[in-house]
């Protein structure tokens, strides 16, 4: 029998937290859920737990810590709903929040391929995304970062949402796919969602906030080990990545201050490895900005001019 939805978890050593994310599934009470645990390389026994704990979730073993662009897609490529979940590994979905998510999605009309919950940071007292916002000098954010949950927006259309937490209609990922896969695997990490929320966009589609399905969220757990400056560095280069697949000449050139503002952080803190890194992602963005032409249902000054720096 077909699912009703497939929910994917990325996962890299993380088994500490996918514990409670997979308790946290359990708990919905709802029928017709694929599970895939995307095991990304892991070293901390992660396979050998999830054959014990939660033999009925589906393990998708990748021999090495691929990224989370390319174990999201592998994900999905074992999905049968016709939505699907992903899900970070340190994630725990609140009670009857898959369920009003499903409802909303269910009932959407076609163009909506994203369905946003309120994701709020591990303590449950604040918020960590409402989705993301796109800013005047080409940056993507988590809208509402930080913000006391009495600030949480209503329930509307959002620019695009955040794969931490995000449903989204299986059919429509398969048509955005790229040679890269649906989430663009150059990336690795940071970006790929705001990569894939763009393409969306251009192709006509729409994403939904709903504030009444909450996750809670630890808030990059697993990337945190390695370091402030990984992160950083990773979200400057894909940054650059994006723009340039996506943005049109005027924001390109709106743009520019940040970008070379980032290119000098790069430089300062990280040096070679970090200038080759911005080549790449350079020569990355270009390429697929050819790529990417038969997504131009929708304008890119039109998707740009509608939501660069609004607030929602």
């Amino acid at each position: 029998m077909t699912p009703r939805v497939t929910i994917v978890v990325v996962t890299w050593d993380g088994r500490e937290w996918l514990a409670a994310c997979l308790a946290s599934i359990v708990r919905q009470d709802l029928d017709g859920v694929q599970v895939v645990v995307v095991d990304n390389g892991s070293t901390d026994g992660t396979a050998q737990w999830l054959a014990r704990a939660h033999p009925t979730a589906e393990l998708c073993r990748l021999p090495t810590n691929r990224g989370f662009a390319a174990g999201a897609n592998a994900g999905l490529a074992r999905a049968r709903a016709p939505w699907v979940l992903m899900l970070n590994n340190d994630a725990t979905l609140r009670p009857g929040a898959l369920g009003t998510l499903l409802g909303v999605a269910e009932a959407a009309p076609r163009e909506v391929y994203a369905v946003q919950p309120q994701l709020r940071l591990s303590g449950g007292a604040y918020l960590n995304s409402t989705g993301i916002l796109l800013t005047p000098d080409g940056c993507a954010h988590d809208r509402n970062f930080g913000r006391p949950l009495a600030e949480s927006p209503p329930a509307g259309e959002i620019w695009c949402a955040t794969a931490g937490a995000a449903l989204y209609r299986r059919a429509t990922l398969e048509r955005l796919a790229g040679p890269h896969g649906v989430f663009d695997e150059r990336y690795h990490m940071y970006f790929e969602d705001v990569d894939l929320g763009w393409r969306a966009r251009r192709a006509g589609g729409r994403a939904l906030y709903v504030p009444e399905a909450v996750v809670d969220h630890v808030f990059q757990a697993s990337s945190r080990r390695r370091g402030p400056g990984f992160i950083i560095a990773a979200c400057k280069r894909n940054r650059l990545r994006t723009l340039l697949t996506h943005a049109s000449p005027a924001f390109l050139l709106a743009s520019l201050p940040r970008t070379l503002q980032d290119l000098r952080w790069l430089l300062r803190h990280a040096g070679g490895t970090a200038l080759a890194g911005w080549v790449r992602a350079l020569l990355d963005g270009l390429s697929a900005r050819r790529e990417g032409r038969h997504h131009n249902a929708v304008a890119r000054r039109a998707v740009e001019a509608r939501w660069i720096g609004r607030r929602q």
